[in-house]
Protein backbone atom coordinates (compact mmCIF):
# COMPACT_ATOMS: atom_id res chain seq x y z
CA UNK A 1 0.00 0.00 0.00
CA UNK A 2 1.46 3.29 -1.02
CA UNK A 3 0.91 6.54 0.81
CA UNK A 4 0.90 9.71 -1.19
CA UNK A 5 3.31 12.24 0.27
CA UNK A 6 2.62 15.93 -0.05
CA UNK A 7 4.65 17.61 -2.71
CA UNK A 8 7.43 19.76 -1.30
CA UNK A 9 8.93 22.71 -3.05
CA UNK A 10 12.58 23.42 -2.53
CA UNK A 11 13.08 26.93 -1.26
CA UNK A 12 16.06 28.85 -2.47
CA UNK A 13 18.75 29.35 0.10
CA UNK A 14 18.92 32.85 1.49
CA UNK A 15 22.31 34.44 1.51
CA UNK A 16 23.08 37.31 3.81
CA UNK A 17 24.06 40.25 1.72
CA UNK A 18 26.92 42.37 2.98
CA UNK A 19 25.91 45.81 4.13
CA UNK A 20 26.57 48.37 1.43
CA UNK A 21 28.51 51.53 2.16
CA UNK A 22 25.45 53.68 1.47
CA UNK A 23 23.33 51.72 3.93
CA UNK A 24 26.08 51.89 6.55
CA UNK A 25 26.37 55.64 6.01
CA UNK A 26 22.65 56.16 6.51
CA UNK A 27 22.57 54.03 9.63
CA UNK A 28 25.61 55.78 11.07
CA UNK A 29 24.04 59.19 10.40
CA UNK A 30 20.75 58.22 12.07
CA UNK A 31 22.52 56.71 15.08
CA UNK A 32 24.79 59.71 15.65
CA UNK A 33 22.10 62.34 15.20
CA UNK A 34 19.73 60.43 17.50
CA UNK A 35 22.42 60.06 20.17
CA UNK A 36 22.23 63.70 21.27
CA UNK A 37 18.48 64.03 22.00
CA UNK A 38 18.41 60.54 23.52
CA UNK A 39 21.26 61.46 25.86
CA UNK A 40 19.50 64.69 26.79
CA UNK A 41 16.27 62.86 27.62
CA UNK A 42 18.11 60.31 29.75
CA UNK A 43 20.04 62.98 31.65
CA UNK A 44 16.91 65.05 32.24
CA UNK A 45 14.99 61.99 33.41
CA UNK A 46 17.83 60.96 35.74
CA UNK A 47 17.59 64.24 37.68
CA UNK A 48 13.86 64.89 37.33
CA UNK A 49 12.25 67.15 38.49
CA UNK A 50 15.55 69.07 38.59
CA UNK A 51 15.98 68.31 34.88
CA UNK A 52 18.47 71.12 34.25
CA UNK A 53 21.19 69.94 36.66
CA UNK A 54 22.90 67.65 34.15
CA UNK A 55 22.03 69.79 31.11
CA UNK A 56 22.40 73.52 31.64
CA UNK A 57 25.52 74.09 33.79
CA UNK A 58 29.04 73.77 32.44
CA UNK A 59 31.13 70.67 33.21
CA UNK A 60 28.12 68.32 33.36
CA UNK A 61 27.46 64.96 31.67
CA UNK A 62 25.85 66.84 28.76
CA UNK A 63 29.13 68.66 28.24
CA UNK A 64 30.91 65.31 28.05
CA UNK A 65 28.45 64.11 25.38
CA UNK A 66 29.06 67.21 23.26
CA UNK A 67 32.83 66.96 23.68
CA UNK A 68 32.78 63.29 22.66
CA UNK A 69 30.78 64.06 19.50
CA UNK A 70 33.11 66.91 18.55
CA UNK A 71 36.14 64.69 19.14
CA UNK A 72 34.60 62.11 16.80
CA UNK A 73 34.09 64.80 14.16
CA UNK A 74 37.71 65.94 14.54
CA UNK A 75 39.00 62.36 14.29
CA UNK A 76 36.99 61.59 11.14
CA UNK A 77 38.11 64.83 9.49
CA UNK A 78 41.74 64.07 10.39
CA UNK A 79 41.44 60.58 8.87
CA UNK A 80 39.98 62.11 5.70
CA UNK A 81 42.96 64.47 5.59
CA UNK A 82 45.33 61.53 5.96
CA UNK A 83 43.52 59.64 3.19
CA UNK A 84 43.72 62.67 0.89
CA UNK A 85 47.47 62.90 1.52
CA UNK A 86 48.21 59.19 1.02
CA UNK A 87 46.01 58.87 -2.08
CA UNK A 88 47.83 61.68 -3.85
CA UNK A 89 44.95 64.16 -3.99
CA UNK A 90 45.61 67.87 -4.35
CA UNK A 91 47.34 69.38 -1.33
CA UNK A 92 44.53 71.87 -0.81
CA UNK A 93 42.10 68.98 -0.19
CA UNK A 94 44.18 67.66 2.68
CA UNK A 95 44.55 71.19 4.06
CA UNK A 96 40.78 71.70 4.02
CA UNK A 97 40.19 68.46 5.92
CA UNK A 98 42.98 69.39 8.34
CA UNK A 99 41.41 72.78 9.04
CA UNK A 100 38.07 71.08 9.73
CA UNK A 101 39.81 68.63 12.08
CA UNK A 102 41.60 71.44 13.92
CA UNK A 103 38.39 73.46 14.21
CA UNK A 104 36.41 70.58 15.67
CA UNK A 105 39.24 69.74 18.05
CA UNK A 106 39.33 73.36 19.25
CA UNK A 107 35.56 73.30 19.78
CA UNK A 108 35.95 70.06 21.74
CA UNK A 109 38.54 71.65 24.03
CA UNK A 110 36.30 74.68 24.54
CA UNK A 111 33.33 72.46 25.36
CA UNK A 112 35.28 70.22 27.71
CA UNK A 113 37.13 72.94 29.63
CA UNK A 114 34.71 75.91 29.22
CA UNK A 115 37.47 78.04 27.70
CA UNK A 116 35.33 80.81 26.25
CA UNK A 117 33.31 81.07 29.48
CA UNK A 118 36.54 81.50 31.46
CA UNK A 119 37.77 84.16 29.02
CA UNK A 120 34.40 85.92 29.10
CA UNK A 121 34.06 85.97 32.88
CA UNK A 122 37.72 86.60 33.61
CA UNK A 123 38.47 89.34 31.08
CA UNK A 124 35.85 90.31 28.50
CA UNK A 125 33.04 90.98 30.96
CA UNK A 126 35.24 93.49 32.78
CA UNK A 127 35.51 95.59 29.62
CA UNK A 128 31.78 96.34 29.81
CA UNK A 129 31.27 95.77 26.09
CA UNK A 130 28.41 93.58 24.90
CA UNK A 131 25.69 93.18 22.33
CA UNK A 132 22.59 95.38 22.79
CA UNK A 133 20.50 92.43 23.97
CA UNK A 134 23.27 90.56 25.80
CA UNK A 135 25.48 90.72 28.84
CA UNK A 136 29.00 92.21 28.67
CA UNK A 137 31.44 89.79 27.04
CA UNK A 138 28.77 87.52 25.55
CA UNK A 139 29.94 87.92 21.96
CA UNK A 140 32.97 85.67 21.64
CA UNK A 141 31.05 82.73 20.18
CA UNK A 142 29.29 85.09 17.77
CA UNK A 143 32.69 86.21 16.47
CA UNK A 144 33.76 82.59 16.05
CA UNK A 145 30.52 81.81 14.19
CA UNK A 146 31.10 84.68 11.76
CA UNK A 147 34.70 83.52 11.22
CA UNK A 148 33.45 80.00 10.48
CA UNK A 149 30.88 81.28 7.99
CA UNK A 150 33.60 83.30 6.24
CA UNK A 151 35.79 80.18 5.98
CA UNK A 152 32.92 77.97 4.79
CA UNK A 153 33.22 78.74 1.04
CA UNK A 154 36.88 77.69 1.14
CA UNK A 155 36.04 74.46 3.00
CA UNK A 156 32.96 73.65 0.93
CA UNK A 157 34.64 71.77 -2.01
CA UNK A 158 35.44 68.73 0.18
CA UNK A 159 31.73 68.36 1.06
CA UNK A 160 30.09 69.41 -2.21
CA UNK A 161 30.29 65.98 -3.93
CA UNK A 162 28.58 64.18 -1.03
CA UNK A 163 24.88 65.15 -0.63
CA UNK A 164 24.43 63.34 2.70
CA UNK A 165 27.53 64.81 4.32
CA UNK A 166 26.71 68.21 2.84
CA UNK A 167 23.16 68.19 4.17
CA UNK A 168 24.20 67.12 7.65
CA UNK A 169 26.86 69.82 7.73
CA UNK A 170 24.39 72.53 6.73
CA UNK A 171 21.92 71.40 9.40
CA UNK A 172 24.76 71.48 11.95
CA UNK A 173 25.74 75.02 10.93
CA UNK A 174 22.13 76.19 11.22
CA UNK A 175 21.71 74.62 14.67
CA UNK A 176 25.06 76.01 15.82
CA UNK A 177 23.93 79.46 14.71
CA UNK A 178 20.72 79.14 16.74
CA UNK A 179 22.70 78.02 19.79
CA UNK A 180 25.20 80.87 19.46
CA UNK A 181 22.45 83.48 19.12
CA UNK A 182 20.71 82.00 22.15
CA UNK A 183 23.97 82.17 24.09
CA UNK A 184 24.17 85.94 23.58
CA UNK A 185 20.92 86.60 25.50
CA UNK A 186 21.35 88.16 28.93
CA UNK A 187 20.14 85.55 31.41
CA UNK A 188 20.16 88.17 34.17
CA UNK A 189 16.99 89.59 32.64
CA UNK A 190 15.18 86.24 32.90
CA UNK A 191 13.39 84.57 35.75
CA UNK A 192 15.18 81.61 37.29
CA UNK A 193 12.79 79.08 35.75
CA UNK A 194 13.10 80.70 32.32
CA UNK A 195 16.90 80.76 32.58
CA UNK A 196 17.02 77.05 33.44
CA UNK A 197 14.76 76.15 30.51
CA UNK A 198 16.58 78.42 28.06
CA UNK A 199 20.03 77.17 29.07
CA UNK A 200 18.90 73.53 28.93
CA UNK A 201 17.39 73.91 25.46
CA UNK A 202 20.49 75.73 24.28
CA UNK A 203 22.71 72.85 25.40
CA UNK A 204 20.43 70.33 23.67
CA UNK A 205 20.60 72.30 20.42
CA UNK A 206 24.39 72.48 20.76
CA UNK A 207 24.52 68.72 21.29
CA UNK A 208 22.39 68.02 18.20
CA UNK A 209 24.61 70.37 16.18
CA UNK A 210 27.69 68.49 17.42
CA UNK A 211 26.02 65.20 16.49
CA UNK A 212 25.26 66.48 12.97
CA UNK A 213 28.88 67.62 12.57
CA UNK A 214 30.09 64.19 13.72
CA UNK A 215 27.66 62.42 11.39
CA UNK A 216 28.72 64.62 8.46
CA UNK A 217 32.39 63.85 8.98
CA UNK A 218 31.72 60.14 9.57
CA UNK A 219 29.62 59.59 6.44
CA UNK A 220 32.20 61.51 4.40
CA UNK A 221 34.95 59.22 5.73
CA UNK A 222 33.24 55.84 5.27
CA UNK A 223 33.50 55.66 1.44
CA UNK A 224 37.21 56.45 1.72
CA UNK A 225 37.71 53.51 4.09
CA UNK A 226 36.19 51.18 1.49
CA UNK A 227 38.59 52.31 -1.24
CA UNK A 228 41.76 50.19 -1.45
CA UNK A 229 45.11 51.90 -1.51
CA UNK A 230 46.37 51.90 -5.14
CA UNK A 231 49.97 51.55 -3.98
CA UNK A 232 49.06 48.50 -1.86
CA UNK A 233 47.25 46.87 -4.77
CA UNK A 234 50.28 47.44 -6.96
CA UNK A 235 52.57 45.75 -4.42
CA UNK A 236 50.23 42.75 -4.13
CA UNK A 237 50.42 42.00 -7.86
Amino acid sequence: MTVDRPMTVDRPMTVDRPMTVDRLRRRAAVALVAAAPCAALLLAAARWPSYWLWLAPEQTPMTFVQAALLLLAATCAALSAAHATMSGQAGVTARRWSVLAAGFFALMLDERFALHERLRDGYLAGLGVGLPWGAPGDYLLAILLVAGLIALPWLWPVLRPDPLARGLFLVAVALAGIAVISDTFDVNRMTLATERLQQSLEEVVEAVASACFAASMAVALLPRLSQPDPALKQRER
